[in-house]
C-alpha cells in the first residue's frame, strides 16, 4: 500500500474513532455492554424521543447491565439509524457513563411505554403484579425497579 494512502487510512480510522461510537465497551453495573449495541438498543427504543428521555434510557440500560430483554436493540429502525439519530444516542450512552452522580431515574432498570401501560391495562394488569415498583415518569415513558424473586 503506497504510504500516502495508508497516512489517510490511519487518518481517517483515528477520525471515526474521536467522532463516532466506536466499539468500546463500556462496564456496566453487572456487566459489559459494548457502546455500539448500547447505542443500537438506545435508537430501538427512544431514538425518536427528546434528549432527557434518551438519556434517562441510557441511565436505566447502564443501570440493568445487560441488554437481555431490550426489545429495541432488534428494531428495524435501530439498524439503519440517520446520522444524526445515531450521535444523540451516543451522546446519551456516553454521558450516561461519565456522568453517573447525575442519574436522573437512580436505580431504576425497567421502562414501559404510554402505549405498553394502556395495553397492560386492557389486559387488567398491573405493573405492581409483574414485580415492579417505584414508578418514574420521564417524557412518554415510566421507568420502574424490579423486585428480587421472593421478597
Amino acid at each position: 500500500m503506497p504510504r500516502i494512502l495508508r497516512f489517510w487510512v490511519i487518518c481517517g480510522v483515528f477520525a471515526f474513532q474521536m467522532i463516532g461510537c466506536t466499539q468500546t465497551p463500556v462496564l456496566a453495573k453487572s456487566g459489559i455492554i459494548a457502546e455500539s449495541l448500547a447505542v443500537r438498543a438506545l435508537i430501538g427504543e427512544a431514538g425518536g424521543q427528546k434528549d432527557d428521555e434518551l438519556l434517562a434510557h441510557a441511565y436505566a440500560l447502564k443501570n440493568r447491565g445487560t441488554l437481555k430483554g431490550v426489545y429495541g436493540l432488534h428494531s428495524k429502525h435501530a439498524k439503519h439509524p440517520s446520522a444524526k439519530v445515531w450521535q444523540r444516542a451516543c451522546k446519551a450512552w456516553r454521558e450516561a457513563n461519565l456522568y453517573p452522580k447525575l442519574n436522573m431515574i437512580g436505580e431504576r432498570t425497567e421502562w414501559r411505554s404510554e402505549y405498553d401501560l394502556a395495553k397492560m391495562a386492557k389486559r387488567h394488569l398491573k405493573w405492581a403484579d409483574q414485580g415492579l415498583f417505584d414508578p418514574l415518569k420521564v417524557g412518554k415513558t415510566t421507568f420502574f425497579r424490579l423486585r428480587k424473586r421472593g421478597t
